[in-house]
């Protein structure tokens, strides 16, 4: 059964009460991949204020060893009007629940909680995806798919992902599905 999911967004519609032009709050943006979690606070133009990034253990099973990068990492949101935080996750993630289901080589993230640890740590709405539909997001606003509506963009790595804009929006997938686009 396939389901209608919210496009995915780079910023929250303007309210009407907020002025043409204002930067008003910032945007947090992660990457989790096996055994490193990068952090950045962005302008809502996608502008980089501020990086970091943390190391774990990859090999471990521990859930602490990530949820102490993940602080260590988060760290650089700390007083930020954030308005919200995007991960981009490696492996296989269900978005709508918030997890990561499993990562290749990182036990540790087999199940992982990443957007209600964040969400804890940041303060801010947290919202995961699997990093190849974040990818082609980015190349649309920023990158060679800029001003395209219809473009596949391709993520390598330890293995490849695939994000497919179509008309605008990313791919939809089937409900039960949390396999990566």
């Amino acid at each position: 059964m396939a389901h209608e999911r919210n496009p995915l967004r780079l910023v929250p519609d303007p309210r009407p009460d907020e002025p043409a032009g204002r930067d008003v709050g910032v945007l947090g943006a992660v990457e989790v991949l096996p055994g490193l979690v990068r952090a950045a606070l962005l302008t809502r133009a996608g502008a980089v204020r501020e990086r970091a990034q943390a190391r774990f253990d990859a090999r471990s099973a521990d859930p602490a060893v990530v949820d102490a990068a993940l602080r260590e990492a988060a760290a650089v949101f700390a007083g930020q009007p954030l308005l919200g935080v995007g991960v981009a996750a490696a492996g296989v993630v269900d978005p709508a629940a918030g997890r990561i289901i499993e990562a290749n080589d990182a036990p540790a993230l087999r199940g992982y909680p990443v957007a209600d640890r964040l969400a804890g740590l940041a303060g801010a709405p947290v919202r995961i995806e699997h990093r190849a539909r974040v990818q082609v997001l980015g190349d649309r606003w920023f990158g060679a798919g800029r001003g395209r509506r219809s473009f596949a963009s391709v993520a390598t790595g330890e293995v490849l992902g695939v994000g497919i804009l179509y008309e605008g929006r990313c791919s939809l997938r089937s409900a039960d599905a949390a396999a990566p686009t």
